[in-house]
Parts: structure tokens; C-alpha cells; sequence
């Protein structure tokens, strides 16, 4: 179980919140050189990622900037029999995300962060809190996309398919037992 703070709750929960949760992504791992990070809310202009053509907006995290693109990440229903699997997609990914899709050569790594961002001691109004929530691993798999959106399932390794314990218990092997 995973510990989350009152404000995150708050902020989950309450309609008079005075702080947003914002969705922050990181892409690496395939072919992906450098990690690409996203997020799914903005606070401010990006200057390192703005040039005199194109204006960036996104959220700098733990010294990072991370680049505002739409995307959802739509959880399992309790009636899921398929396993426990979400849905990412990411929109108007056109000239960002698709060129990447089309060049990888396996599943990329993504960690998802929880953050708050509003009006606190923790969080100003440009300013996030630190992650409420991070979870690492998830491997984006059945990767499509279209002129709108690029979309993927993302999945952890399962482990119930691994045989328990992984030794054979035979008399040559372990004679203590028998």
C-alpha cells in the first residue's frame, strides 16, 4: 500500500482544493537516448525548451522540465478479467511523439509521478511539490497511433507464469528431503 499525503487526498478529492495534481511521464529505455518527459498540465513557459518559432509550456520537476502534451491514462474496472493493465494514449502527439513511435525497436520503459501544483507553502503557483507518487517500471506495449493519437497498454512484468520454487524437488538434487 502506498502512503499518500493529506494534501494529495485533498486535492483528489475535494472540489475547493486550492492545488491540482498534475501527471508527470517519463519515456526511456528501447532506442530512446535521451528520456523524453511529459506532463499532462503546464504552469509555466519552458524558455529551455522554447525557441523563436515554438512556445513549450510544462512543469519543471526535480530540476527537470517535462513538456505539457495532453494524454489519459485510463485505469482497470473491478470487472477486468484480462489482468490488471491501463491504457495510455497521448494526443495531438503528431509532431512529437510519432516520429519516436515509428523508430523504436521495442517497448519503452515509463514512470508515472503524481505531483501538486497551486497555492501552498509546498507548491507556489509555478512551483510543484515533490512526487506523491511514482511508480517505475511499466512497459508501454501494443503500441498504435493515428493523425490524433499515439496509444500503448501499459503493463509490469508478470510473475505468475514463473515456476515456484524454481529448483525441481528430486532425491539427486535434495536428499535432505527424502
Amino acid at each position: 500500500m502506498r502512503n499518500i499525503s493529506a494534501r494529495a487526498l485533498e486535492a483528489f478529492l475535494s472540489r475547493d482544493c486550492n492545488e491540482n495534481v498534475i501527471t508527470l511521464l517519463k519515456l526511456y529505455g528501447a532506442n530512446i537516448d535521451t528520456p523524453i518527459y511529459l506532463a499532462d498540465g503546464y504552469t509555466k513557459q519552458l524558455t529551455s525548451l522554447s525557441t523563436d518559432d515554438d512556445v513549450a509550456h510544462g512543469v519543471t520537476s526535480e530540476g527537470i522540465d517535462h513538456l505539457f502534451v495532453p494524454f489519459a491514462v485510463t485505469l482497470p474496472t473491478d470487472e477486468t478479467s484480462g489482468g490488471l493493465r491501463c491504457q495510455l494514449t497521448i494526443y495531438n502527439a503528431t509532431r512529437f511523439i510519432t516520429p519516436l513511435v515509428r523508430s523504436l525497436n521495442g517497448p519503452p520503459t515509463i514512470r508515472i509521478q503524481l505531483v501538486l501544483q497551486g497555492a501552498s507553502s509546498a507548491s507556489n503557483g509555478e512551483d510543484v511539490s515533490a512526487p506523491e507518487l511514482s511508480i517505475d517500471g511499466l512497459e508501454l506495449n501494443g503500441i498504435g497511433y493515428d493523425a490524433d493519437s499515439v496509444t500503448g497498454i501499459l503493463s509490469v512484468e508478470s510473475y505468475a507464469s514463473e515456476p515456484f520454487p524454481c529448483h525441481t524437488m528430486t532425491p539427486s538434487t535434495f536428499p535432505g528431503l527424502f
